[in-house]
């Protein structure tokens, strides 16, 4: 009996995840801007992945000590936590009255392309050790969470209310599952390549990649940002 109730149980999941592939198959091809929503959510995960390997592999030369690197962590988050309220209720906002949604897609990812590529000249010019390269890290990462935990999850709300009912489930089914975890883990499979391949594989080859990857969400968020609108006007044509 055990047996064949886990097999019944099986095949219900079987049916279910192939109904949820079916269905998101099929909403994408209706709703393209889904298409960008995943792989700016890709970008920015794998981004976030890596700005978190460079911050606490910098904390471990700048604070040898555990329970000081603890400390720091802790006021670190305590900023992230504080700084995400205030954008998210003071800020934003004021903002969004005066600019469209579109603005912040775009300014997001600029400001981590500008602090990426400072981090990238200062590690170049500085030793990998360094407190100027540790507050560049330390900005950059600061600012990649309090994005995601304020105006990143925001604006990403926003993108799904020109859709329909089932468009908006199943795209942030998609998107969260997967887009979150494919960019987060995938991120961290290149990270634990390199780290095998290159024994020496100092801050500045992460630091060319957290550039590289900030251009890559620069990208999507733009072409994201241009798909959101055009799926606006579609929906007032339609309506």
């Amino acid at each position: 009996m055990k047996s064949e109730s886990v097999c019944q149980n099986d095949e219900t999941n079987s049916e279910i995840n192939s109904n949820i592939l079916h269905r998101a198959k099929k909403v994408f091809a209706q709703f393209p801007v889904l298409w960008y929503l995943f792989y700016e959510t890709l970008s920015f995960q794998s981004l976030s992945s890596m700005l978190n390997v460079c911050f606490f592999t910098k904390l471990k030369f700048a604070f040898p000590d555990d329970v000081l690197r603890s400390a720091y962590i802790g006021k670190f988050y305590g900023a992230v936590s504080a700084s995400a309220g205030i954008l998210q209720f003071a800020v934003l906002p004021i903002f969004t009255k005066r600019f469209e949604l579109k603005w912040i897609w775009r300014s997001m990812p600029l400001i981590l392309c500008i602090l990426t590529f400072l981090l990238v000249i200062n590690q170049t010019i500085k030793d990998d050790t360094s407190l100027s390269s540790l507050l560049l890290v330390g900005l950059s990462f600061f600012s990649v969470k309090v994005m995601e935990y304020s105006a990143r999850s925001y604006v990403s709300e926003m993108a799904y209310v020109p859709l329909d009912f089932e468009s908006r489930f199943v795209g942030r089914e998609v998107n969260g599952v997967i887009g979150n975890g494919f960019g987060r883990s995938g991120m961290s499979l290149v990270i634990a390549g390199l780290t095998s391949s290159y024994v020496n594989a100092d801050q500045q080859i992460l630091s060319v990649l957290s550039c590289v990857l900030s251009f890559t969400w620069l990208a999507c968020s733009y072409q994201l940002s241009n798909a959101i609108v055009h799926q606006i006007n579609r929906t007032k044509k339609e309506s």
